[in-house]
């Protein structure tokens, strides 16, 4: 195959935004957890695998529940105007800071 790049497990990209390594990076419909801190030459991020992030403390999260998010913010199970990140792989109760999700 002459037109094939990368697996695309991990991603170099560009942002403007400040992030750190193991937070959540969501950019319309590209969606993967940091491996680097963001600089101005780019950053790598995994776009597969289960990884530990945080959620809404004001909710329930079931195993198998798609989970939704906004750069910045914790994933919730509301698809309102946020970007669709996975699906849990665990269940956590409300005011649980974190929950395993497996990355879409």
């Amino acid at each position: 195959m002459r037109n094939f790049v990368e697996q695309g497990d991990f991603l170099q990209v560009e942002t403007e935004k400040s992030l750190k390594s193991g937070d959540l990076f969501v950019e319309d419909s590209l969606v993967g957890v940091c491996v680097t801190d963001s600089n101005t030459t780019g950053f790598s991020i995994a776009t597969t695998g289960v990884f530990l992030l945080f959620k809404d403390l004001e909710i329930e999260i079931k195993l198998g529940q798609k989970v939704f998010s906004k750069q910045g913010e914790p994933v919730t199970t509301s698809p309102k105007d946020a970007t669709y990140v996975g699906v849990a792989t665990e269940s956590a109760p409300m005011k649980k800071p974190t929950i395993k999700i497996r990355l879409a």
